[in-house]
């Protein structure tokens, strides 16, 4: 055999022992893959591993996977192919207690009958009467189901947390119940502020944080006022109390005492308070909340009328001018901001306020108080909370906010014993009759655990989620920690920590700190220049405006002084303009500098030196070859 001919072989051999290992793998290896991301986001996590471990019954998971319509559209499929790999892998680490089973339902088949009896979405794709399937459905041998009627794929990052949060609901016996005590229409229903036509009178939607807490735990809505927290509350929700009333007051007071454990939320200022959005024009409204009694039986206080902001945290904002501004008092809280060795806060990502309180804990606290949420030293500050009571301004928050070196924090965590706000007894009711004080708690009978947060702008979706539409469903798409905060705080107080250890690690964005850091710079070089040359605009045009009234007789003339002096504005006022959009060039000049660089590494840079490190070693490697060839012949004899 020749030269040719073995390398011919060779060639044909070296293709199909490829072709072979590739099959291999895909078949043998096929569970098997190497997660390389920050934070191990695609490694089974302990949370469900002890989930698994603690499954004393087996459970029968359908996974129904439209594959034919699937295969039309790469982004599904390749969701659909994480879904059915990750199942897989929770199969092979339940030790049998997980029987996976996969069906197509075909069109008008009696799968496709049972997704739909089992509460699928299956939306028609086609005239044909397909439909698209992407859901699973979980049974234990009791006959208890959990449906996941559509897997989106906007969700994958939260995946694992989904199945294992189905997997935790079968194995306890119903959801966590959560009591929400709120003046705010969280659940929807509340009719728009007094004096808009009747027909514009409709009923508002539930906000995003209700529908993303409904999705795993039984909420009740408690309204503003109770007597008693209902005995089967397993954690509650107080979100923005304003004007309680002493009865109130007291039901939650009792509650602590006998170790309820609950999640509060106050604010200085409610950005987001329908009653404050309502009020009449040169009147702002009050949006402030606070549990200023139970507050100082705990041994905490917020510090009254002022607001919490941090030039080191602050968050790009639209100003009113238009043009954005990095304004102190919208905070995007990166995690070393929250404490990383809280279960609830470990782990999360950016978490975004607004408008937030300052939480202090008074010398005689008589509970362990653990900062959950701070402000940087250096950037820290506050906000008189008159600043926004008439009128948001981010600009000037911004131009006129001065850190004093001092870290703020926003959310704390209660732990232990106290007593009652009401040492003297249950306050009379409504009429003044004396109260039943017979069971009357003086000081607490088990631990108090409790969450206390000073922003309840935290909760609103403009902060924290996107609503979007897939297919005909509407998701809740969140862009940020916010919402997986308040789950993780239920979650830990109501016991299900193994969730949390899901929820947290899914880490939504990772900012550029350089380029937040270039945009900052940027701002502060360049926001002198701008107000300078806006206000000279803003003085010009009302010039001009002036000069081209009317005169007293209704008609517009001009004295060939007034129209040389009209003249002169007009060109100063295109002169202006022209300064002001070099000022926003020159403002994002430097960010896009930066990605010009970052481009050429990339794209050019790098790839040139890895050649040219590969083109030096294999020059190197060939120079003895090429000395041999040259070296002289021996002399013969």
């Amino acid at each position: 055999m020749n030269k040719n001919q073995l390398s011919i072989v060779s060639l044909g051999l070296a293709l199909a022992l490829f072709l072979a290992l590739n099959m291999f793998t895909g078949v043998g290896l096929r569970s098997m893959r190497a997660d390389l991301t920050k934070g191990d986001l695609f490694t089974l996590s302990d949370g469900t591993r002890n989930v698994l471990a603690g499954l004393d019954e087996p459970v029968d998971v359908t996974f129904y996977w439209s594959k034919s319509q699937t295969a039309e559209n790469p982004m599904l499929n390749s969701h659909a192919r994480r879904v059915h790999e990750l199942l897989e892998e929770y199969s092979a680490h339940a030790e049998g207690n997980l029987r996976l089973e996969v069906i197509e339902p075909l069109a008008f088949s009696e799968e496709e009958d049972e997704a739909l009896a089992a509460g699928l979405r299956g939306p028609q794709v086609d005239e044909a009467g397909n439909r698209l399937f992407l859901g699973l459905v979980m049974r234990n041998s009791v006959d208890a189901v959990e449906t996941m009627p559509f897997l989106d794929p906007r969700r994958e990052a939260f995946l694992e947390y989904d199945l294992t949060r189905g997997l935790t609901r079968l194995a306890e016996s119903g959801l966590p119940v959560v009591g929400v005590l709120s003046s705010l229409p969280l659940a929807g229903g509340a009719q728009p502020p007094p004096g808009m036509p009747p027909q514009q009178q409709q009923p508002e939607p539930a906000w995003a944080i209700w529908d993303f807490l409904a999705q795993s735990l039984d909420l009740r809505d408690l309204g503003s006022s109770l007597v008693k927290v209902p005995d089967d509350i397993d954690v509650l929700l107080v979100i923005h109390p304003k004007d309680l009333s002493p009865t109130t007051e007291y039901a939650l007071d009792q509650y602590a005492l006998a170790g309820g454990r609950m999640m509060v939320f106050v604010d200085p200022f409610c950005m987001f308070d329908p009653a404050g959005q309502g009020a009449q024009p040169g009147m702002g409204g009050d949006r402030s909340s606070s549990l200023d009694n139970l507050f100082a039986a705990w041994g905490i206080a917020m510090t009254p009328g002022q607001i919490v902001g941090d030039v080191e945290s602050a968050d790009r904002t639209q100003g009113n001018d238009g043009r954005p501004v990095a304004c102190p008092v919208v905070m995007r809280l990166e995690p070393e901001r929250l404490d990383q060795d809280d279960l609830v806060t470990k782990g999360l990502s950016a978490l975004v306020t607004l408008a937030a309180g300052e939480l202090i804990v008074l010398d005689d606290c008589p509970l362990e108080a653990t900062p959950l949420i701070s402000t940087t030293a250096a950037g820290g500050g506050l906000v008189d909370a008159a600043m926004l009571q008439f009128n948001f301004d981010p600009g000037m928050i911004a131009d006129t906010f001065s850190p004093d070196g001092t870290t703020r924090t926003t959310a704390y965590r209660l732990l232990g014993n106290f007593k009652s706000a009401f040492a003297e007894g249950p306050p009379p009711g409504p009429g003044g009759e004396p109260a039943d004080a017979s069971g009357h708690l003086v000081e607490s009978t088990d631990t108090f655990n409790a969450i206390v947060v000073s922003d309840v702008d935290i909760l609103h979706e403009y902060l924290w989620a996107r609503r979007r539409n897939m297919l005909g469903m509407s998701f809740i798409e969140p862009v940020n920690s916010n919402g997986n905060f308040v789950t993780n705080g239920i979650d830990n107080l109501s016991g299900s920590n193994d969730l949390i250890s899901l929820r947290s690690r899914q880490v939504q964005a990772r900012p550029f700190t350089r380029k937040q850091d270039l945009r900052r710079e940027a701002d502060e070089r360049f926001r002198d220049r701008y107000d300078r040359y806006n206000t000279q605009l803003q003085a010009t045009e009302q010039k001009i405006a002036e000069l081209q009234g009317p005169n007293s007789e209704g008609a517009v003339s001009f004295s060939a002084e007034q129209e040389a002096q009209l003249s002169g504005l007009l060109a100063e006022r295109d002169q202006l303009r022209k300064d002001l959009r070099k000022v926003r060039f020159d403002l994002n000049r430097d960010i896009e500098s930066l990605g010009t660089r970052l481009q050429f590494l990339n794209v050019i840079a790098l790839p040139g030196i890895v050649l040219l490190i590969g083109a030096l070693i294999l020059g190197l490697r060939s120079r003895p070859s090429q000395a041999k060839k040259l070296s002289p012949l021996p002399p013969t004899s």
